[in-house]
């Protein structure tokens, strides 16, 4: 639903359904579901009317390391590399060279618990 509602062209819908996915699944631990959702939320935290580029980054950097869990990062899929690469784009043309890395570490030096409690927006 969260895919479906940025496709057309519903911001904040898309990223209520995203965190309600990360509700969801952070007590059920399901790693796949919540990286998916991490990463969407951080393309959304890019794209919105008042994109904030370093939270964005910051939640990649946080996927990315639940990915490490998961398995092959984006197991070499276009469907889940997009929303990343579209992110990532973003992010670099907004940030500075330091920003973009710094963002990056610290969402991959998140713990699940604390990573979860950001892309909730807490």
């Amino acid at each position: 639903m969260a895919h479906a509602r940025r496709q057309s062209g519903e911001p904040r819908a898309a990223r209520a359904f995203a965190r309600e996915s990360v509700r969801l699944n952070h007590p059920l631990r399901d790693p796949l579901a919540l990286v998916l959702a991490i990463d969407l939320l951080a393309l959304l935290a890019a794209e919105e009317p008042d994109p904030d580029p370093y939270e964005a980054r910051v939640l990649q950097g946080a996927a990315h390391r639940l990915w490490t869990g998961v398995g092959t990062p984006f197991f070499g899929s276009r469907t889940f590399t997009g929303p990343h690469h579209a992110c990532a784009r973003r992010t670099r043309a907004a940030l500075t060279g330091q920003q973009y890395e710094e963002a990056f570490r610290l969402g991959a030096r998140l713990d699940l618990d604390t990573a979860v409690h950001r892309a909730l927006g807490a």
